[in-house]
């Protein structure tokens, strides 16, 4: 993609090819749809402080993590067109960050930052904003996704001592 020069990060690639995608700049975060074409930006958050963007598997959302001053990282999702505010998904004083939504788009999986035990991963109910854990993710869990059919889940783990790359029904 043809972009300015700036500082990115956390980028994903939409079901159509655009890219969301963390543009640091001034002390600012925001999350910015790329053109896949052309690369020209459109900014998708305009408050607070915005990391981590994650399409919905039908490319109209993108969920991402914010946070306001002083408080925690929350997941938030707007829509990939701009339309309408930004909608908090789940309220945690812990920090959270969306991963990965389901290939049927019915859940999502969040980083969750939980304290004295490190990191591990939830599972929200999209459509009723319930968090569940997931039993077989090792507190020291940093990424995971499903596998296209949704049957499968990959995710990275130090449970070891050493990051590795595992793999577990779903």
């Amino acid at each position: 993609i043809a972009a300015q020069p700036r500082v990115y990060r956390n980028f994903m690639e939409g079901p159509r090819g655009e890219v969301a995608v963390t543009i640091l700049d001034r002390g600012r975060s925001d999350v910015w749809l790329l053109d896949a074409a052309d690369g020209t930006p459109s900014r998708l958050t305009f408050e607070h402080y915005n990391i981590d963007p994650v399409w919905s598997p039908d490319g109209r959302w993108v969920a991402f993590a914010s946070k306001e001053e002083n408080g925690p990282f929350n997941v938030y999702r707007r829509r990939a067109d701009g339309s309408g505010a930004a909608e908090r998904m789940v309220k945690s004083p812990l920090d959270q960050s969306p991963l990965a939504w389901s290939p049927d788009g019915r859940e999502m999986m969040l980083r969750e930052a939980r304290p004295g035990t490190g990191l591990g991963v939830r599972l929200l109910d999209v459509a009723t904003g319930t968090l569940r854990p997931w039993q077989r993710a090792h507190p020291k869990t940093l990424d995971a996704v499903w596998s296209p059919d949704g049957k499968w889940i990959a995710y990275t783990s130090g449970e070891t001592g050493r990051w590795e790359i595992y793999v577990r029904s779903y």
